[in-house]
């Protein structure tokens, strides 16, 4: 059976990778690619869960059939269940990036589930532990920091095992805090451990969560989603749908006064921040050429004359390339700024850091310089997901 811990992955898909070159694998390869182009163009997306899950179980009938495959295939004649395990492995990670537009986040009531959900956790931030009934020994707020980013991290990835070892190590973290606050008494069970991830996942408002939650359930090998990564990954449904039916305060140990006044206060703030951002935006749009329109309607020049450059419609809806590109004038200071913060460095490899010196990024790092390295790391491996 295959471990979720992360540590082996790169290995898993490299080594998956590296027979998917070799001759003998061709069929292998037609199957796989013959099996993306079919689902990419045999519908625009589910439009209802029921379709959403039709498509999931889809993707786990090829995985399945792959998988009997890869045991009588030649190049895994002598493997060892662990082989095998890694070969799964890497196909589930190969396949779920190349069907990840088609299979994430495209049905509309999953959609509509997500902001709702985004807009509950967002009014209930000011939510305080007590409110949720964890004891003060069990509040460690630089640990439940730690858990909340590892739950940050879910998004990032594309691979349902990635997002899953994300929630595994929000979960470890968790479980170790309250094994050590523990002591020597009773070890905490599972009434300690649901109120610590939820007030976590609410502090954490990770993006997407219902969105990533679901694409796990759906495209996560089934046979896979056991044990341990099983108990964790219905904690962490049990905590959304806990979040999601609080309406009051009869859910909390709080006042409904009290609750009211947390809850307008958070939205109250969230409004305020749309409107500034709303504000910003407006202020770094380009401001329309004013025009002169002459008596019959018919002619209209720039305020600067006739002579003056025509905006290219191609360009148009670049915005402020718009002026930069027809040469006319220099762009504003502050669309001059936006310009360049939105410039893109060369994306390297993780072997062009290494051989650059990774010393160099690590020093860069801890000084705050790093944005200065111009370094974008692709991500093509597990890299980034570590066992806690």
């Amino acid at each position: 059976m295959s471990d979720d811990s992360g540590a082996s992955a790169p290995l898993a898909f490299g080594n998956f990778l590296e027979r998917m070159r070799h001759p003998s694998a061709a069929d292998l390869v037609r199957s796989i690619k013959g099996f993306i182009s079919s689902f990419s163009t045999s519908s625009a997306g589910p439009s209802s869960l029921e379709e959403a899950d039709e498509d999931g179980v889809k993707v786990q009938s090829f995985m399945e059939n792959m998988e009997n495959t890869f045991r009588s295939h030649s190049l895994w004649r002598n493997a060892t269940e662990e082989e095998l395990d890694a070969a799964c492995e890497g196909l589930e990670k190969y396949l779920m990036t190349k069907l990840y537009v088609h299979t994430f986040t495209v049905c509309p009531a999953d959609a509509e589930r997500e902001v709702s959900l985004a807009h509950k956790m967002m009014s209930l931030k000011y939510i305080r532990p007590e409110h949720l009934d964890i004891p003060a020994h069990f509040r460690n707020e630089s640990s439940w920091l730690l858990a909340q980013n590892e739950l940050r991290k879910m998004n990032s990835y594309k691979a349902p095992r990635d997002k899953l070892v994300c929630i595994l190590n929000c979960c470890k973290v968790i479980t170790n805090l309250l094994n050590v606050s523990a002591g020597s008494g009773s070890p905490a069970g599972a009434d300690d451990f649901l109120p610590v991830l939820i007030y976590i996942v609410i502090q954490a408002r990770p993006q997407s969560l219902h969105a990533n939650l679901q694409y796990v359930q759906r495209y996560r090998r089934a046979s896979r989603l056991v044990s341990e990564p099983a108990y964790f990954f219905t904690q962490m449904l049990s905590a959304q749908a806990f979040i999601e039916r609080i309406s009051d305060a009869s859910s909390l140990s709080l006042e409904a006064d009290e609750f009211n006044e947390l809850i307008s206060k958070a939205v109250a703030e969230a409004s305020e921040m749309e409107a500034e951002a709303a504000a910003e935006q407006q202020m770094a749009a380009p401001s329309p050429t004013p025009s002169v329109v002459t008596a019959d309607d018919s002619t209209s020049v720039t305020s600067e004359g006739n002579n003056a450059a025509k905006p290219d419609p191609a360009l148009a809806a670049h915005g402020a390339s718009t002026e930069a590109n027809a040469g006319t004038s220099t762009p504003p200071a502050s669309i001059a700024g936006s310009l360049r913060r939105r410039e893109v460095a060369p994306a390297l490899s993780v072997e062009e850091v290494e051989s650059a010196g990774g010393s160099a990024v690590a020093e860069a790092a801890a000084s705050g310089e790093l944005s200065k390295l111009g370094v974008v790391f692709r991500h093509t491996h597990f890299n980034d997901v570590v066992p806690v």
